[in-house]
């Protein structure tokens, strides 16, 4: 079974931009909107931009599709 810290751990840091940018990688041309882009840990839009960017803090709900033994699917 993988823990809720594990789970958070294999799923990286999300990046939201802080301003509105327009960037071109890819050979395709990419508008960026302020509050609104996020991007995972990593992507190569990140790469020599960072400043324009901060951490976007993510909580994940996830539920374990099984029970405990013993315990009964929706309790605690």
């Amino acid at each position: 079974m993988i823990t809720t810290a594990k789970r958070k751990a294999q799923r990286g840091k999300i990046y939201v931009a802080t301003r509105s940018f327009v960037v071109t990688f890819g050979g395709r041309t990419h508008n960026i909107v302020g509050g609104r882009t996020r991007v995972r840990e990593g992507h190569e839009l990140l790469a020599g931009r960072e400043h324009l960017f901060r951490e976007e803090q993510v909580e994940y709900e996830v539920e374990d599709a099984t029970a405990d033994p013993g315990a009964k699917r929706g309790q605690a």
